[in-house]
């Protein structure tokens, strides 16, 4: 998932008591036909990915958010470091329980 998602393995790693929290962003070009992921550093990333794993359990869940706009024309305007800090508090947000 993190190589699927992430520009050449770009991605972080966060660790809390409870999860692991790998995280990273991209930015997917829907005008190239081969829909190529590109550097978020170059362009705003609009491609944000997490694989979220219990420590205990080992149980995961992964979470991809987008805010790919299809329609330039419309203005589509987006501030990817608002829609990073929002992805990242929604995995942070994740919570396991216990089976």
């Amino acid at each position: 998932m993190l190589e699927d998602n992430s520009y050449n393995g770009l991605f972080e790693e966060l660790v809390t008591k409870d999860k692991i929290i790998s995280h990273g962003s991209s930015f997917w070009d829907s005008n190239d036909p081969r829909g190529d992921k590109k550097d978020p550093n170059k362009y705003n990333a609009n491609v944000f990915f997490g694989l979220i794993v219990d420590t205990d359990s080992h149980r995961s869940i992964v979470i991809n958010y987008s805010t790919i706009c299809y329609k330039e024309e419309l203005s589509c305007d987006l501030n990817s470091d608002k829609e990073y800090e929002f992805a990242l508090k929604l995995m942070k947000s994740i919570e396991f329980l216990n089976p």
